[in-house]
């Protein structure tokens, strides 16, 4: 999962590795918050791989990252697989919802993940 969030972030403007723990932090709720070392280990990963660049940032210290085209040929590969397991996922949540008795499926995922 940290590999997929980090070409996405990578993708839409350089990202450091502080903030991709507060991205993935604010984006799960505070759920998952991944350690520094967990983050930096995937980004040298993708930069060795060539999926990612490494750019000056301006922070004294920090390293900003973007996203190649073979990152980006990656995330879409990803994307795909991804999709396949959401939709996976979303079955096995609609048939704990019925033997749960719950009949607004929509409503009870809206609040489960509280959306307004």
């Amino acid at each position: 999962m940290m590999r997929a969030l980090a070409l996405y972030a990578c993708s839409r403007y350089p990202v450091t590795g502080v903030e991709l723990i507060r991205l993935a932090s604010k984006l799960s709720k505070g759920l998952w918050k991944p350690s520094p070392g967990s983050v930096y280990f995937v980004l040298k990963r993708l930069r060795e791989e060539g999926s990612i660049l490494e750019i000056s940032s301006e922070g004294e210290g920090e390293r900003a990252y973007i996203i190649t085209e073979k990152g980006k040929r990656t995330l879409s590969k990803m994307k795909d697989v991804l999709r396949r397991d959401l939709k996976k996922q979303a079955l096995i949540l609609s048939l704990l919802m019925d033997l749960a008795g719950i009949e607004d499926k929509v409503e009870m995922f809206k609040r489960l993940i509280e959306i307004p």
